[in-house]
């Protein structure tokens, strides 16, 4: 009798131990499930592949009158390389105003007299604030040799110094924007002539310019320089833009 009670008392502890063991690994199969879940279904933003010009429409409109259906790119990973832009391809175009009520202007008119320096970025960019006196100095060099254009695209949303009201009036109206670009490039000290991408970020999204990119446009409409933001170099690379500029524009300072 006490030997089939020490039997089955021993059954009961095998079955629990068999029972514990199944549950623990139905705990571990769904903790590996699930997590594969949530990876999957963080790709579909932050994980998508940066756009390369070619496959963004080149024809853009004016400021402030495109389509909103697409939305912007978001910033690229850090040590994501940014798609150079292929030297000798057509620029895509696109239509700006130099201010309210002023006629339209299109780049590849534009550049059918000079070359044209297109640099992208936004004041609360903290890395091109850091690079804009130098980006200034440039502009003062070569600028009678080639057309400068700064074109504002989508805020990068820094904290920068002295030009907070950037992030307190960000959703504001044109106007309101125009006049803050105003006072940021006054404080900044920056004479480049500049335009604001279209509400859409259509420019932006068509040179894959977020958060900062420099590129010449050739007389011939084509891409002749391209320099993008390098994650390495926290920011732009200022040595070879400043070698390409002297060596195909001249200017009157080193």
């Amino acid at each position: 009798m006490t030997s089939r009670k020490l039997r089955f008392g021993a059954g009961l502890v095998l079955v629990a131990l068999i029972a514990g063991i199944l549950a623990l690994a139905a705990i571990v199969l769904y903790a590996v499930l699930g997590m594969s879940d949530r990876q999957i279904a963080g790709t579909s933003a932050s994980d998508e592949p940066i756009p390369l010009p070619g496959q963004i429409e080149s024809a853009l409109t004016s400021a402030g009158n495109g389509s909103t259906d697409s939305e912007p790119p978001l910033l690229p990973l850090p040590g994501t390389i940014i798609p150079p832009l292929v030297i000798g391809e057509p620029a895509p175009d696109f239509v700006f105003r130099r201010e309210a009520g002023a006629p339209p202007t299109r780049l590849s008119e534009l550049c059918t007299k000079k070359p044209v320096v297109l640099i992208f970025s936004s004041f609360t960019c903290d890395l091109f604030c850091e690079q804009v006196d130098d980006l200034q100095k440039f502009y003062e060099a070569y600028g009678q040799r080639a057309e400068f254009l700064l074109v504002v695209i989508r805020e990068a949303e820094h904290k920068v110094t002295g030009l907070e009201f950037l992030l307190e009036d960000e959703n504001s109206d044109p106007e309101t924007r125009r006049h803050n670009l105003g006072k940021a490039m006054a404080i900044e000290q920056v004479t480049i002539p500049a335009i604001m991408d279209t509400t859409d970020a259509r420019i932006e999204r068509a040179y894959s310019a977020f958060p900062l990119r420099l590129v010449v446009v050739d007389r011939a409409g084509r891409i002749a320089f391209d320099a993008p933001f390098d994650y390495k170099a926290g920011g732009l690379r200022l040595v070879p833009i400043h070698r390409w500029l002297k060596q195909n524009l001249g200017g009157n300072k080193n």
